[in-house]
């Protein structure tokens, strides 16, 4: 169903028009809060669809919250007057959840696999500290969840942290690590 596309820019300022008449291909808009993001967005939607006879199959919407994914398809379907069915408008951790889910064996993980939030990866960190008999009054399972998750944002894998390790500390971490990245493997879980 295509729609007067003079009603749909007719609210829009020049370079917010651009955007949404934008030619085939992908689109990434950065600006800043209150800019009217939202807005080009749904509009780009609603011109894809419903102007560019796109198939809503063929749309994909990211944001960061739910709450802003859900207000960005309610205004597109507002301005389309119906919905997308098949369209993508999520969060990019969703979005990012789906394709690994669709991928989960090339990625390595089984197709079952679950995700750990904080709270599982905490008692995982817990129940690594007490497989090494250490307590976590010294060194707490917080304060060693902090370093594992450095140590993986630097890419950095178990047995390189523990040959990395300079001070005791260090290596209590690095162990501990390599004892939750198995844990994790064996429940076949990923992070959050």
């Amino acid at each position: 169903m295509l729609i007067d596309q003079d009603r749909l820019l007719e609210r829009l300022n020049p370079p917010q028009r651009a955007a949404v008449t934008h030619g085939e291909g992908p689109l990434l808009i950065l600006a800043g809060a209150g800019s009217g993001k939202t807005r080009v967005i749904t509009h780009r939607i609603a011109w894809l669809v419903g102007v560019a006879g796109a198939d809503p199959r063929q749309v994909v919407a990211m944001t960061f919250t739910n709450k802003a994914a859900k207000e960005m398809r309610e205004r597109a379907e507002s301005l389309l007057r119906h919905d997308l069915a098949g369209a993508y408008v999520g969060t990019f951790h969703a979005f990012g959840l789906r394709l690994l889910r669709m991928h989960a064996l090339d990625a390595g993980y089984p197709p079952t696999f679950v995700v750990y939030d904080s709270a599982d990866q905490l008692a995982a960190v817990r129940a690594s500290l007490k497989e090494l008999s250490l307590d976590d009054k010294s060194m707490t399972p917080k304060q060693v969840l902090s370093w594992i998750s450095r140590q993986k944002n630097a890419l950095v894998e178990p047995d390189a942290a523990l040959a990395r390790a300079m001070t005791p500390q260090d290596m209590t971490s690095a162990r501990v690590y390599g004892l939750y990245a198995d844990r994790l493997r064996r429940a076949g879980a990923i992070l959050s």
